[in-house]
């Protein structure tokens, strides 16, 4: 019983550590995932991740983000499950027309280590709806910082 309850705890905590990377294999129909994957992307220079996700007119900007940013991986020690955070904030409310075919996102991305933290945050991310298919067409300032106080 303890050898499945150990399996199990090494399932959840691999999610909760890495199930981003789960999410990218997903169908371009939830935005808030989008958001995430297009942040964690951006952070780890996953060039062909975030082109995937973002229309076609911003693939120069995405480009041009990467050639001057330095890669990042969150080296956080496994079994701490509070060591990185990556939230989607939906601010769709902000918009001046409604329509259920946009959506507007702020990201959250922290690694924290017993050395070090990273935080990389994304704002005013907007997806649009095209055929069922969610695409990021836009979004706003992109603050990265080994500190929390940096892009409060």
């Amino acid at each position: 019983m303890k050898k499945w309850l150990l399996i199990i705890a090494a399932i959840a905590l691999a999610l909760a550590m890495g199930g981003i990377y789960i999410w990218n294999y997903s169908v371009s129909s939830d935005p808030a995932i989008i958001a995430i994957n297009f942040t964690t992307g951006m952070a780890a220079n996953q060039k062909n991740l975030v082109l995937k996700y973002v229309a076609p007119q911003r693939a120069e900007q995405v480009k041009t983000w990467m050639h001057g940013h330095t890669k990042f991986k969150c080296k956080a020690p496994f079994w701490d499950i509070d060591a990185t955070r990556i939230e989607a904030y939906n601010y769709t409310f902000k918009l001046p027309e409604k329509s259920e075919d946009k959506q507007l996102y702020d990201t959250l991305y922290v690694c924290r280590t017993n050395h070090s933290v990273y935080v990389l945050t994304i704002h005013d991310i907007m997806l649009v709806r095209v055929n069922d298919e969610w695409s990021i067409t836009d979004w706003g300032g992109i603050c990265e910082a080994y500190d929390y106080e940096t892009c409060r």
